[in-house]
């Protein structure tokens, strides 16, 4: 990392630095977001993972961080997601 800020003016500079902060914002909330969906408390997990969403560096997190929260949140209303049909079940 600090082979990597060398050389860099003060915007590159803290620019790097913001995306790193960034990417730990992201991990710890991503990180939380499991935690409570491998608990099954889905509505909560629901909200962090889009909270998690707002937060994610790369077009795959975000991605990711969607359907999670998309899942959770059909599973806290009972139902049961079909990734084939994008439909809930009952």
């Amino acid at each position: 990392l600090t082979s990597a800020l060398t050389g860099m003016d003060y915007n590159q500079h803290k620019k790097a630095i913001d995306d790193i902060v960034s990417k730990e914002k992201y991990l710890k909330i991503a990180s939380q977001a499991a935690h409570q969906e491998r608990f099954r408390n889905f509505k909560p997990a629901s909200e962090l993972w889009r909270i998690a969403q707002g937060l994610a560096v790369t077009q795959a997190d975000c991605t990711w961080c969607e359907l999670r929260a998309d899942t959770c949140r059909v599973a806290a209303e009972g139902k049961r997601f079909s990734i084939n049909s994008n439909e809930s079940n009952n």
